[in-house]
């Protein structure tokens, strides 16, 4: 069965989405944050999900109308077209020729799907038992992604079983991945760590032998995916140490481990390893759901997503949602949808225009924008270093706007464009095409280095540009020293969330969240990056950003901010308005 359009209803902020037609086998969700995109996707995919994931009413059914929950209440109504070879079968089975082109499946709270097929009144009940559950054997299945985490190729093989055998111990996310490539290659952790052990050189040389062949397995899985390069992967093992390498074909460099690759390169490894991994290595009767995939990428790295999603489609539908103007192809509109809040409720429509005020922030880019080369920008833009700069700066704009107070100017759409010197290159194509861009970058060596290369490099080569930058520790006047967002919060606060985002980890390896303490004074970044340091974790900074995101959608009153934190945004979103050439909130 081939999926032709969904429906949602009672699910979070979605009271009604409407017939959602899918005339392409690629489509594009667009909204803002919190406009109900990942509700959506999540509504649909429990309809007939990879791995088990029940609607749940306590949590799922919209907020303000507890009082007349109804397991009974549809969540999901999808329509499917019928291939002949279904159509043959449902006449086989009701002994009668079939006239219906389609069929709609309902899946309500309690889990219980009916089926109604067209033109089928006259049949007995035991020939529309038949029908109902053969056709619910062909539902596909539905795959969502919203964590697209790199890999990073090293992997000690006897913690790892420890891990995973240990009923007191908890296997962290890279151990996750690692299992995963393993299954993919077709290696058994206990043979690589058997065989590792031993001091036969024979078994030592199978080792090796299986190592190749797994490799060259998972190369040709995912060969050529990578847009911009050719790549093959090798395997090899130091002892009970393991490690993934890369070799980029064509450059003659010869193999590079995996995590001195770049991070577009990495990201795409592993998007595809993923993919795989949960389709259980084919697209076949799935359908792909991905939530604001290529936030981590640059703008170069999301028009390869495009092509990568085109190539996906090709073999399973593929829904996916996203705020990027790079990831919105407006030369095919009708695989857009729009995602806004009506009436305090989230309505998809097919109309381009269909934005309201509130909404433009995240789509002024997507549908009133100029299309240069296939890029697609905003007419202003505030281009950030990172994804969790992006989340920082819209939801303390988002808090604000809420308090009544002065926010970032309702057209201007914020980017993520991938550390300082992205920054850097996605700005100096901006302003090469006349749009007004202003630029945000940390205070210190990294952002400063950037802003002064973007500043008297770029911005004098154009005449009456309107464009700017703009340091975040003058914009908070903050008093010397280095400055990032992160110190736009109290130290107790930040604390608290860096406890909160590696508590899994902490357990993990015999900690406990007292163990992570800051020594000394200065800026937030580098004294929690060594305190996690001290105690062998990896400082999880995005985690904490989701966190600190998290408080930031329920804050209502500007008091209800962490302290001093309100006093600091309003000085950022004044010195943002500013050097858009607005007056100061």
């Amino acid at each position: 069965m081939n999926i032709r359009s969904f429906r949602i209803r009672k699910y979070r902020n979605i009271e009604d989405s409407g017939d959602i037609e899918l005339l392409d086998r690629l489509t594009c969700i667009v909204g803002k944050n919190q406009s109900g995109k990942t509700a959506l996707l999540r509504a649909l995919h429990k309809f007939n999900p990879h791995v088990p994931d029940p609607y749940d009413i306590r949590k799922e059914w919209p907020r303000e109308q507890r009082a007349q929950r109804d397991g009974k209440q549809v969540v999901c109504e999808v329509r499917f077209e019928l291939t002949d070879a279904e159509k043959a079968r449902l006449a086989e089975l009701s002994g009668r020729p079939i006239a219906a082109n389609e069929v709609l499946i309902t899946k309500d709270y309690e889990g219980t799907f009916a089926v109604r097929l067209p033109d089928r009144p006259g049949d007995a009940p035991g020939e529309q038992q038949r029908a109902h559950e053969y056709l619910l054997q062909q539902i596909p299945t539905f795959i969502y992604m919203d964590d697209y985490k790199s890999f990073r190729g090293r992997a000690d093989l006897v913690a790892i079983r420890h891990r995973l055998h240990d009923s007191g111990a908890r296997l962290g996310e890279e151990d996750e991945t690692f299992l995963m490539i393993l299954r993919l290659a077709g290696l058994d952790l206990d043979r690589l760590i058997e065989q590792g052990a031993s001091r036969d050189e024979h078994v030592l040389h199978d080792r090796q032998l299986d190592l190749q062949d797994a490799a060259a397995a998972l190369t040709g899985k995912v060969a050529g995916r990578w847009a911009q390069n050719a790549y093959r992967i090798q395997f090899r093992t130091d002892g009970q140490v393991f490690f993934t390498e890369v070799e980029e074909v064509g450059k003659n460099i010869g193999m590079i481990p995996l995590e001195e690759q770049s991070k577009g390169f990495q990201w795409f490894f592993s998007f595809d390893l993923h993919f795989m991994h949960d389709s259980q290595g084919t697209f076949a009767g799935c359908v792909l759901l991905l939530d604001e995939p290529g936030l981590h990428l640059h703008p170069g790295g999301q028009r390869d997503l495009l092509q990568r999603l085109d190539a996906y489609a090709a073999k399973s539908p593929t829904i996916y949602s996203t705020h990027l103007p790079f990831l919105v192809d407006l030369r095919e509109p009708g695989r857009i949808k729009v995602i806004h809040q009506g009436d305090a409720r989230a309505v998809v429509s097919d109309d381009l225009g269909a934005s309201h005020r509130e909404e433009r922030l995240a789509l002024q880019a997507a549908l009133g924008m100029q299309a240069s080369q296939s890029h697609l920008v905003a007419e202003r833009s505030l281009l950030v270093e990172s994804v969790d700069d992006y989340w920082i700066v819209s939801e303390l704009s988002n808090a604000l706007e809420r308090a009544g107070e002065g926010a970032l100017p309702d057209d201007v759409m914020v980017t993520a464009a991938g550390g300082p010197s992205e920054v850097v290159h996605t700005a100096s194509f901006m302003i090469g095409q006349g749009l007004q861009t202003v630029a945000l970058f940390a205070s210190d060596e990294a952002g400063r280095h950037a802003e002064e290369t973007l500043r008297t490099k770029w911005l004098t080569r154009y005449d009456g540009t309107r464009s700017a930058t703009l340091l975040l520790g003058d914009a908070v006047e903050a008093a010397g020293g280095d400055f990032t967002l992160e110190d736009l919060f109290p130290e107790h606060y930040y604390l608290s969330k860096v406890r909160g985002a590696h508590a899994k980890r902490l357990r993990a390896v015999g900690k406990d969240e007292s163990d992570i303490t800051l020594s000394g004074t200065g800026p937030l970044l580098p004294r929690v990056a060594r305190a996690c340091e001290t105690l062998g974790l990896p400082f999880d900074k995005s985690s904490v950003a989701k966190l600190i995101r998290k408080d930031l959608m329920r804050v209502a009153k500007a008091q209800d901010m962490p302290r001093g934190t309100a006093d600091k945004a309003r000085k950022l979103m004044s010195a943002i308005r500013e050097a858009f050439g607005e007056p100061p909130s």
